[in-house]
């Protein structure tokens, strides 16, 4: 499962709470779900089961559902392309995914153009996140 964003829109206030001295609270407070930003028609998932397709976990209720998780259909590489209908500041992403087989490793670039395979293993992301299995818990920070 590869949801929510989180982050800024374009534009969009962020709804602020209580303010409490603990920083997880903190950074809550400066997030907002990028869900309503997602564009809906322009995104894909190379490598994925069909039966599982990225907008089951992009969109909607379902998205939180343990049982529709996004997988490889061969190897262990998913090539996801997310694009935005408008302009974004990204500060997290949450990735929920069973802590056996999930991803140990995320690259993500910044308007790539048309990346394939190669191209991402070859060249440097913007950022490459390496992950553990307690970062796949769900509600884990």
């Amino acid at each position: 499962v590869m949801s929510p964003f989180l982050g800024r829109g374009a534009g969009k206030p962020v709804t602020r709470r209580k303010k409490t001295h603990k920083r997880s609270t903190k950074m809550a407070e400066d997030f907002q779900d990028l869900q309503e930003f997602l564009d809906r028609k322009n995104h894909e998932a190379l490598n994925a089961v069909k039966q599982t397709p990225l907008a089951n976990v992009l969109f909607g209720k379902d998205r939180d559902d343990e049982k529709k998780i996004l997988k490889s259909d061969s190897d262990e590489q998913l090539l996801i392309t997310v694009n935005f209908n408008t302009v974004v500041k990204l500060k997290a992403i949450q990735i929920t995914a069973p802590t056996d087989c999930g991803p140990s490793s995320v690259k993500l670039f910044v308007n790539p153009g048309n990346l394939d395979f190669d191209g991402a293993e070859d060249e440097d992301g913007t950022q490459e996140i390496e992950l553990k299995p307690d970062h796949l818990k769900s509600g884990a920070k």
